[in-house]
């Protein structure tokens, strides 16, 4: 910094005062500004090496990556009468849950397992020609089962689009015919795993069902040897003829005493001494007490009708009830197998894998230039934090 200067030296040849104190001012000024820019170098020369490490890996080291793609829907046969259009994939297909369940299907280790189940899918990443960093086994990303899982989920993605119902997935390789196999690997995996959840769903429905008509069967049986051992005990051919011989007897008594009661009247109005009155008279105590006898038999004590016929009407009714609920269960497992075979659901595919043309990671120019913003971002703040350090000094 240069300040104005009106007199240099005095006439004794030394220096005049004013140009001892700016020489003094302009060095205080240098010394504190030094830490500054020497900062500012490093910090500058600390993004030059990041952007470069960036640009060397993914101009120079990084393998290209290229990824195959392919889209489906789940739906049932219901669904797939309609006509097939992106406006009513969300209303034709199936619920969202069982698309949820083959993406999680697809990100889960039992694919990774299925694709690999030949080992091609450890031999696309054990490629030589495969950079350090996308390369396994190795250093980084380790040699384990676990860490094989972890590094293969990396290069698969599947997303389930809630709108249309569609399920998006993109395999990466590090040439276009692996990830062409990769991704043909997988649809069949998915198809196989869709095919599974039929059976299960299938075999759910139908087993709870039989199972509900073997209960009911086993209970009818016990029910019906129940009935049985209940006749032989009490001495019961048919119920209903029993009871209706009583009640029919009964009754037949019963108007035989009302018509003796009748005669009677009449006679002993008509001829009160007549002999005949006795015969009535005895002719009607007889009645009476055979009716008792007969009420005592259908209703009265612990040898009655009705009591030997309460415990096996009781086992008539559960009977009766138990042939109901089989009737019923019979025909929600007819249902169940019908339901079995018609409403199941299938994969229907929206775009087969493809074959790339050209890969498409890494995206060069774009990550190094995220690189660079985001450590030309941090390195400022860095820079901010020191002003206000220096500024406290």
């Amino acid at each position: 910094m240069n300040y104005p200067v009106t007199h240099v030296q005095n006439s004794t040849g030394e220096r005049a005062p004013q140009l001892a104190l700016i020489e003094a001012r302009e060095a205080e000024v240098a010394q504190a500004a030094s830490p500054g820019r020497k900062r500012d170098l490093w910090l500058l020369a600390v993004l030059a090496v990041i952007t470069l490490a960036a640009a060397l890996y993914n101009f120079v080291i990084a393998t290209p990556r290229y990824v195959s793609d392919m889209s489906f829907v789940l739906r049932t046969p219901a669904g797939s009468q309609e006509r097939l259009t992106f406006l009513n994939f969300g209303g034709g297909g199936t619920g969202a849950d069982d698309s949820h369940a083959i993406v999680a299907f697809i990100e889960s280790r039992d694919l990774v397992e299925t694709v690999n189940k030949d080992g091609k899918l450890a031999a696309v990443f054990a490629d030589p020609a495969v950079d350090i960093f996308s390369a396994f086994p190795s250093v980084l990303a380790g040699s384990g089962r676990d860490e094989f899982y972890r590094h293969a989920q990396k290069y698969l993605r599947a997303e389930y689009d809630t709108e249309t119902a569609i399920t998006h997935v993109a395999v990466e390789a590090f040439s276009a015919e692996d990830a062409n196999a990769l991704a043909q690997r997988i649809k069949a995996a998915s198809e196989s795993k869709v095919n599974d959840l039929n059976r299960r769903a299938r075999g759910a429905l139908v087993e709870t069902a039989q199972s509900e008509v073997d209960a009911i069967s086993a209970q009818l049986t016990t029910l019906h040897q129940g009935l049985t051992d209940a006749q032989q005990r009490y001495g019961i051919i048919d119920p209903k003829l029993e009871a209706g011989a009583a009640i029919g007897l009964s009754a037949a008594t019963a108007r035989e005493l009302d018509r003796i009661n009748i005669e009677l009247a009449t006679t002993i109005r008509a001829a009160p001494d007549s002999p005949k009155v006795d015969e009535l008279r005895n002719r009607r105590k007889s009645l009476e007490a055979g009716l008792r006898v007969q009420r005592q038999r259908t209703a009265g004590g612990d040898a009655s009708l009705a009591q030997r016929l309460e415990p096996y009407l009781k086992l008539a009714v559960q009977r009766d009830v138990a042939e109901q609920h089989l009737l019923a269960a019979t025909l929600a497992l007819a249902t169940a197998r019908n339901s079995s075979t018609q409403e199941h659901i299938y994969i229907e595919w929206i775009a087969q894998p493809s074959m790339p043309d050209e890969p498409l990671r890494p995206r060069a120019w774009w990550n190094v230039f995220l690189t660079f913003l985001i450590a030309a971002g941090s390195l400022w703040i860095v820079r901010s934090l020191s002003d206000l350090v220096l500024a406290d000094d």
